[in-house]
């Protein structure tokens, strides 16, 4: 319940408080004297954005703030910790906004964003003003008072969830199956540069080297072979050669080392030439064998190295390790298209899966909705004629469509007409302006019947009627306030004489200087405010005693 409201530096108001009691506050004024100010400024405690004549007064800034009660109210309590609000039973809520318009929001003394703001407060109060009445040709207000009256709010919101759930996916599928054409165009270009690395057969950088270094010498083998055989031949290949000469003396030196121990050092030092030279022999001939070359491994290397050098020209790169890195980013971009076509596959079937609950849930949430047409229809119709409209025709039509959306299956229209042997119409098309605001309240009424709001404002709902219609509209409102505070701007006195409390609006001109103020009226201050607005500027005693008779018939 709205505790009170104050209001500094905002537009016409210095300083205004507003502190409605339970049950029907009224609030009356003449045109233009800021009702609908005080709206406004209450509109930024439910996070409106500013209005396009808002301005602050003086330096300051302009400071608007709500206090609630909020005890026992779980839903708030709930709210509140979900988001790391304090939570007691007073919630403070509070708007500054600078003359930039530049504005903070709060909850109990803690920054806040407007959609936090918003959030929460949309569970407080139920703002209704004359401009709302074009809700009614819209598809979520109709929605809300079928789930209102059938209990399905939330059973709504939990498929409002899911859907969207399901669009994020489905969003994500798209995305990857765009990505899977982009890389599927280039595949098989990919694949056959990646079965080019491939084929060379070469793995690592050393195995290419290792190939590099044999292929080179293969290739001079006839040169080598020419120099090694010369050197083999003088080593060891005739009677006359190096190794022959040294083991001659590395005998001769050996008898001689056994007379002389100075000659035994040369003997050592000659038997150790004789011993590394005819080793060197024995390795020029396996050298010579090795430089018989073996055609086919020639031109197999030679094959090899061909392909790799091309690969280079074509990518224009190197070293083996620019082309290691090259097959590995081709073969990452194959990796990756085998990927997205499992995970696509595995997307479709998870939507699959979840279409189908759509459906089912839609279905279920669709008979819920429609099992409460007669009783909406049957309940407005019975307060319309309350209201004056004797013939009123009102029903409920549900077109289902095939697929779900964002709100299930069910496209709901009101028809209405007041005209008796009249084919009712969408309502946006046959109700007059006084009609819409009866109709109005008729399902704010139901609406509020069944949900847990604990405020519900009403600014001037009831335009476009008057008299006897007037003050049935009293006394719904009268009646919708026993379990609940409501709040009705007006400019009738069937209405405002039901009021609990009586606010008055009031502008006064000071100083080149309008301002707007609000007054609680006592009982006699209320017979001079109701008579005023049946009689006009002129008060007479006949206007007197009709208001002192419409305060004894609201039961005040």
């Amino acid at each position: 319940m709205l505790k009170s409201l104050l209001v500094n530096n905002y537009v016409l108001i210095d300083r205004l408080l507003f502190e409605p009691g339970t049950g029907l506050t009224v609030l009356t004024g003449e045109t233009g004297a800021g009702k609908s100010i005080i709206i406004d400024a209450l509109g930024l405690i439910l996070g409106n954005r500013l209005s396009a004549g808002f301005t602050v007064n003086g330096e300051d800034k302009c400071v608007v703030e709500a206090i609630f009660n909020v005890a026992g109210n779980d839903v708030i309590r709930k709210m509140l910790i979900d988001n790391d609000l304090d939570s007691e039973e007073t919630l403070v809520v509070r708007r500054e906004i600078l003359k930039t318009g530049k504005s903070r929001a709060f909850v109990n003394d803690t920054p806040v964003t407007l959609q936090v703001l918003e959030e929460i407060t949309s569970n407080l109060v139920d703002l209704h003003n004359q401009f709302a009445n074009q809700a009614i040709g819209q598809d979520s207000f109709r929605l809300m008072v079928v789930d209102s009256v059938a209990g399905t709010l939330q059973q709504a919101g939990n498929f409002t969830r899911e859907f969207s759930e399901f669009q994020v996916i489905n969003k994500t599928l798209e995305e990857k199956k765009s990505r899977y054409q982009i890389l599927s165009k280039e595949t098989d270009f990919i694949d056959y540069q990646l079965n080019l690395i491939k084929a060379t057969g070469i793995s690592t950088s050393a195995e290419f080297t290792e190939i590099e270094q044999e292929a080179r010498f293969l290739n001079q083998s006839e040169e080598l072979k020419s120099m090694i055989f010369e050197c083999s031949q003088r080593l060891s290949g005739n009677e006359n050669d190096i190794t022959e000469n040294l083991r001659e003396c590395d005998a001769l030196l050996a008898k001689a080392a056994r007379k002389s121990d100075y000659i035994q050092v040369l003997s050592e030092r000659i038997h150790s030439l004789f011993i590394e030279v005819k080793d060197i022999a024995a390795e020029t001939e396996m050298l010579l064998q090795k430089l018989d070359v073996d055609p086919q491994r020639l031109t197999y290397l030679n094959e090899k190295l061909d392909q790799v050098y091309s690969l280079f020209n074509k990518f224009r790169i190197g070293s083996f390790e620019e082309l290691s890195v090259i097959e590995t980013g081709f073969a990452q971009k194959i990796d990756e298209v085998k990927k997205l076509a499992e995970e696509i596959e595995d997307i479709e079937k998870e939507l699959s899966h979840r279409e189908g609950l759509l459906v089912t849930h839609a279905e279920v949430l669709s008979k819920k909705r429609e099992a409460v047409f007669n009783s909406i229809e049957r309940k407005t119709v019975a307060m319309l004629q309350q209201l004056g409209m004797p013939n009123a025709q009102f029903s409920l039509v549900n077109s289902r469509t095939k697929k779900p959306g964002i709100d299930g299956i069910d496209n709901i229209q009101f028809l209405f007409t007041a005209n008796k042997n009249t084919q009712a119409g969408e309502i946006g098309e046959t109700a007059s302006g006084g009609e819409l605001s009866r109709i109005m309240l008729c399902l704010k009424s139901l609406i509020n019947a069944e949900n847990a709001i604990p405020t519900l404002i009403f600014d001037e709902i009831d335009t476009g009627v008057s008299g006897e219609i007037a003050d049935k509209m009293g006394a719904i409102m009268q009646q919708l306030s026993a379990g609940r505070q409501v709040i009705s701007i007006t400019h009738l006195p069937q209405v405002a004489a039901r009021g609990k409390q009586h606010y008055k609006v009031v502008k006064t001109e000071e100083e080149n200087r309008t301002r707007t103020s609000i007054m609680l009226l006592n009982e006699a201050m209320r017979i001079e405010e109701l008579a005023a607005m049946l009689s006009g500027s002129e008060i007479t005693g006949a206007a007197r005693n009709q208001a002192e008779l419409l305060l004894r018939s609201a039961g005040l």
